[in-house]
C-alpha cells in the first residue's frame, strides 16, 4: 500500500485523530500529509505542541510549483519529524495556515499526488488527512493516486445521512482510480 486518504462527510468524527494514529503505529516509513482545504493545524497545535514548521509544508510547495521546480526531489525536506527517535521514519506535512492559500494550490495538486506516488518506490507510505469533504470534495489527484480511501463517520443519523449523500459523488470520482479499497468507519 502506497497511499491512503482519511475523509469524512459531516462533522468532526475524528479523521485527524485517526490518521495520525495511523502514522503513529504504522509498520513502514510513513508520511502524514495534512491536505485538509479547511485549514485547522491541529497536529501543529495539538501533537507537536505549536512547533514552528519554519516555512515546510503546503506553502512551500506551492512556492516550487510556481517556479516551475520538481515537487518530488524537495518533498520530504519539507516535512517534519512527527517523533523525535524510532525505528521508522515517521514525518509530517504541514497543511495550510491560511485559508486563502486553499484555492491557489488548485494547480498544484497534480504534481503533489504523483510526488505520494513517488515516496512509494523509496519505502514510504503517504497517509492523507484530507478532512471534511465539504463542498469542494477531495482534491481528484489524490484520490487517482490513492490505493485505499478510509471514510470516517459518527452513528447520528445526521453524520450517516451526510455520508449517504456524498457517496454517489464519491463513486464517480473514483471511476477510473486505482483505489483497491474503501472502507467506512462509524464512531
Amino acid at each position: 500500500m502506497a497511499i491512503i486518504v482519511c475523509t469524512s462527510a459531516a462533522g468532526a468524527p475524528g479523521v485527524t485523530t485517526t490518521a495520525l494514529g495511523l502514522a503513529l503505529t504504522w509498520s513502514r516509513d510513513v508520511l502524514l500529509a495534512d491536505c485538509d482545504r479547511d485549514p485547522s493545524q491541529a497536529i501543529q497545535a495539538g501533537y507537536l505542541r505549536g512547533m514552528d514548521h519554519g516555512g515546510r509544508g503546503l506553502a512551500a510547495l506551492a512556492r516550487l510549483h510556481r517556479e516551475n521546480r520538481a515537487l518530488t526531489p524537495d518533498l520530504w525536506r519539507h516535512t517534519v519529524p512527527l517523533v523525535e527517535s524510532d525505528e521508522q521514519q515517521r514525518r509530517f506535512l504541514p497543511g495550510f495556515s491560511q485559508p486563502a492559500t486553499v484555492r491557489l494550490f488548485d494547480s498544484v495538486w497534480p504534481e503533489l499526488a504523483d510526488a505520494f506516488a513517488a515516496l512509494d518506490e523509496t519505502g514510504v507510505d503517504v497517509i492523507v488527512d484530507a478532512g471534511r469533504i465539504g463542498r469542494d470534495g477531495i482534491p481528484l489527484p489524490l484520490l487517482a493516486q490513492a490505493d485505499a480511501v478510509c471514510v470516517l463517520t459518527r452513528t447520528s443519523l445526521r453524520a450517516l445521512a451526510a455520508t449517504r449523500l456524498h457517496l454517489p459523488s464519491w463513486r464517480s470520482s473514483w471511476t477510473g482510480c486505482r483505489l483497491h479499497r474503501c472502507w467506512v468507519w462509524c464512531w
